[in-house]
């Protein structure tokens, strides 16, 4: 329960550093939803043409493309930005603070930074 707690400042803190900037903030918000429509609308417009691509159905198309979202998104999301403070941390000897916090270290490291966009 403790991480989850953890977990929620760590993306609390993340959302409100978007935040800051609004208008970068809304205009991420714009492109990651056009992305999402310009997707679908290309398995709609081959999907106008065809009932099967290749074996695929529609709703497994746009399954896949979900699937494929979401893992992306959450490797963005967590695992990339908190690696690369992880590399930078080893880099300039700050690691040592996350290593004597009463945390669990490998868990702090891994989810401590987080991008939304």
């Amino acid at each position: 329960m403790n991480q989850l707690r953890i977990l929620w400042t760590f993306f609390r803190l993340g959302a409100m550093n978007e935040l800051a900037y609004r208008v970068n903030f809304f205009t991420q918000l714009f492109q990651a939803v056009m992305s999402l429509v310009l997707s679908l609308g290309g398995l709609a417009v081959v999907f106008n043409q065809t009932d099967t691509l290749a074996g695929w159905r529609p709703a497994e198309l746009v399954a896949l493309v979900g699937i494929y979202i979401l893992v992306g998104g959450l490797i963005n999301l967590m695992i990339q930005p908190s690696m690369q403070r992880f590399m930078e941390d080893i880099r300039m000897g700050t690691l040592d603070f996350m290593i004597l916090k009463p945390e669990d270290a490998q868990f702090l490291v891994s989810v401590r930074q987080v991008e939304i966009w």
